[in-house]
C-alpha cells in the first residue's frame, strides 16, 4: 500500500491544495480527524487517492 490522502471542503468553494487527512502507508488502520466548516444547506465535497474513506459527523457548532 502506498500513502494516501483525503481532501474535504465545502461544496462550491475552491478545492484546497492540501490534504485534510493522510493515510498510513504501512496499511494499518489509523484514526484521523479533520474539522471542516460548512454552512446550512451546504454539501461536503471529498476527493481522495489510494485510500478508503469513512466520513462521520460527530458534532457541530452553533452561532453565539
Amino acid at each position: 500500500m502506498t500513502a494516501g490522502y483525503a481532501t474535504l471542503w465545502p461544496s462550491g468553494s475552491p478545492t484546497p491544495t492540501v490534504a485534510s487527512v493522510n493515510a498510513d502507508p504501512s496499511g494499518r488502520a489509523v484514526a484521523n480527524q479533520a474539522l471542516i466548516g460548512v454552512r446550512d444547506g451546504t454539501a461536503l465535497a471529498i476527493t481522495s487517492a489510494t485510500s478508503h474513506v469513512i466520513v462521520d459527523v460527530h458534532g457541530w457548532f452553533v452561532a453565539g
